[in-house]
Parts: C-alpha cells; structure tokens; sequence
C-alpha cells in the first residue's frame, strides 16, 4: 500500500468508530492516530509527519458531527490541532518538563 492509501484506510477505520459523532472526549484518540499514522512514515521529515498528522486530524474533523455547529467548532479543533500535536510530540521525545527538578 501506497502513503496515500494507509492514509485513506486509516481515515476510513477511525471515522466509522466515529459515526456516533465526534465528541471532545474523542480528540484525544484522534490525536494518537494521527501521530502513530504519521510515525510510520520513515521516510518523511518531522516537519512531513506533522503536516500529515494535522491533515488526517482535519480530515476526521470533516467527515464527522461535532457536538456542536460545524460552523463554530470545526474551526476551533482545526485551530489546536497543531500545537496539541507538537505538545505530545515534545512529551515523547522528553521535552516537556513537568515535576522535574533541575539538577
């Protein structure tokens, strides 16, 4: 399988578990597919696996019902996407230091 077809078969599986509507509860499981999605891709820069972790979160975003107006919210989730991504991005390469003393 091609990239862009990983890619559309993982958007397909994730937005069918989904079909019950995207909750805000949801972002979070949406978040770890786009980055495990995005993680095997070897082959691509970080900056090419963001893009394509944001991508797929807009993506889902699209093909599902919020739980509010699409108008309103849609925008908002696309908004955080990408500094939620970098967030857990940083977390797992050990860059974010939360209760750690500085030696």
């Amino acid at each position: 399988m091609n990239e862009k077809d990983v890619f559309m078969a993982r958007l397909e599986i994730v937005s069918e578990a989904l079909s019950d509507g995207f909750h805000l509860r949801d972002l979070s499981v949406v978040l770890r597919e786009a980055i495990e999605l995005a993680d095997r891709f070897g082959n691509m820069t970080g900056a090419g696996k963001r893009e394509l972790a944001i991508s797929f979160v807009k993506e889902v975003v699209a093909r599902t019902d919020g739980p509010g107006p699409d108008l309103l919210l849609d925008p908002i989730l696309e908004a955080i996407a990408p500094a939620l991504i970098d967030l857990l991005v940083a977390a797992t390469k050990g860059d974010l230091y939360v209760n750690r003393e500085d030696s």
